[in-house]
């Protein structure tokens, strides 16, 4: 069975790019090429499952014609810039510490020094999450912001500032005192965060 797909290039809102630990062994990548659809019939991405970094650019630069030509399929760009450590507190704390101690409580008064064992959790919470944070980071040109996330693989989120249609920003209380925020940019198709950014 053979299947033909098309895309509106007009409709484009952001190219992805993911790379696993069995693609990065083979230097490939799956790349999404996502849309604004207008009806239920309409494919919400042209999915490529195997693809060289150097076709990935060439693609994404005629997506995105003349605004597109600095983007590069790279996670080791210079340009990248990791949000605040800060980003790794705020998790460990949610995550990790926050759990741990509201069932330390309750063990605690049944079973005395039981109580420290919720607390085990905080170290796999806080190694996740390193990891997280040394894969997270942006740049932006001009014309296109570039998201890098991932935990055993990448994820590359690319997308042109003129599809963004609102942007949001959220500040709370412990980021406001470190000069930092959340940014959110709506694209058609959905939003990407900028977490723990300088304000």
């Amino acid at each position: 069975t053979t299947q033909n797909i098309s895309m509106d290039v007009k409709k484009v809102q952001r190219v992805v790019v993911k790379q696993g630990i069995v693609l990065r062994w083979f230097s490939r990548w799956r790349m999404s090429v996502q849309q604004a659809t207008s009806s239920a019939k309409e494919k919400a991405s042209f999915n490529i499952p195997l693809i060289a970094s150097d076709t990935s650019e060439s693609l994404t630069r005629r997506l995105f014609e003349t605004e597109g030509q600095s983007y590069a399929v790279s996670v080791d760009d210079a340009r990248f810039s990791r949000v605040s450590r800060r980003y790794i507190l705020k998790t460990v704390v949610i995550v990790g510490v926050f759990p741990a101690a509201m069932l330390a409580i309750p063990v605690g008064l049944s079973s005395g020094f039981a109580a420290l064992v919720p607390f085990l959790w905080v170290l796999p919470v806080y190694l996740i999450t390193r990891r997280v944070w040394k894969r997270l980071a942006w740049y932006a040109t001009d014309d296109m912001p570039v998201k890098r996330r991932g935990v055993l693989g990448y994820r590359l989120d690319a997308f042109l500032l003129r599809k963004v249609q609102r942007g949001t920003v959220r500040q709370s209380v412990f980021q406001k005192r470190k000069g930092l925020a959340t940014l959110q940019l709506f694209l058609a198709n959905g939003h990407i965060d900028l977490p723990y950014i300088d304000e």
